[in-house]
C-alpha cells in the first residue's frame, strides 16, 4: 500500500517542479511576444503613416505645380 501511494506522489513531485520551472518561462515567453508584437504593430502604423504623409505630400507638389500651370 505505502509503495503504490509514493508512486503518484513523486509523479506529482516532478510535475510541480517542471511546471514551477516552466511556468516563469513561458510567462517570460508570452511578455516577450507581446511586446514584439507590439513593436512589430506599432512599426507597421508608423509606416502606413509615414507612406500616406508621402503620397499627400506628393500629390500636393504636384497638385500645386498644375494650378501654377493652370494660371
Amino acid at each position: 500500500m505505502e509503495i503504490i501511494k509514493l508512486k503518484p506522489l513523486k509523479k506529482k513531485h516532478k510535475i510541480s517542479l517542471l511546471s514551477k520551472i516552466l511556468s516563469p518561462l513561458i510567462f517570460i515567453l508570452m511578455v516577450v511576444a507581446a511586446i514584439i508584437f507590439c513593436y512589430i504593430f506599432l512599426m507597421l502604423i508608423l509606416a502606413l503613416i509615414l507612406i500616406v504623409s508621402l503620397i499627400a505630400l506628393l500629390f500636393w507638389l504636384f497638385g500645386k505645380r498644375v494650378i501654377i500651370r493652370k494660371f
